[in-house]
């Protein structure tokens, strides 16, 4: 599929679409730091449902990209288990992928300390100390960190179904059920 005819695929203009986000907080956040502001980045999740394809005669495709921790999960109609299927992945540092592509671009990889020098919590990419290894908007931690989404692409079933888009913390409390 084409966008508008540019000769760009769906998937490259998602990428450009985030890479172009990256480059306007870079802007607006160097700006909010000579004014005093901590500028802090973000998890992005896009859903894109396109229309019927040539090669798939009758059938609807969804479009994911994210960046970071937020997820989406499609529930098939007519299932009869509640599980979905995560359309996402997690971009954080216990990922072994991910760690491998971050430490590779220079990042370093390691538990923070609490403040009672005992208690480790999870893996995180310096500098920095983020969990994530993708999001948009983290100056402090670039190149390590990234705004390049991961991109999928599934059909749609043909009874339907529900997508919910939703930050960790709603998928950290309940799961994919």
């Amino acid at each position: 599929e084409r966008i508008r005819n540019s000769g760009t695929s769906t998937v490259q203009a998602i990428a450009k679409a985030y890479e172009d986000m990256q480059s306007a907080w870079e802007s607006n956040g160097a700006r909010s730091f000579l004014l005093g502001k901590k500028p802090s980045g973000s998890t992005a999740t896009t859903l894109l449902v396109t229309g019927r394809q040539r090669w798939l005669p009758g059938r609807f495709q969804v479009v994911v990209a994210s960046v970071g921790d937020s997820r989406c999960v499609m529930y098939p109609n007519g299932r009869k288990d509640s599980r979905g299927e995560q359309l996402t992945n997690d971009h954080t540092a216990e990922k072994p992928v991910e760690a491998m592509r971050v430490e590779m671009d220079g990042g370093t990889l390691r538990k923070h300390l609490a403040e009672d020098m005992e208690t480790e919590g999870p893996m995180r990419v310096y500098p920095g100390g983020l969990k994530l290894t993708r999001s948009i908007g983290n100056l402090k931690s670039c190149p390590a960190i990234i705004p390049t989404p991961e991109v999928t692409i599934t059909e749609l079933p043909r009874e339907g179904a529900r997508i919910v888009l939703a930050t960790n913390g709603l998928w950290n409390a309940v799961g994919n059920k």
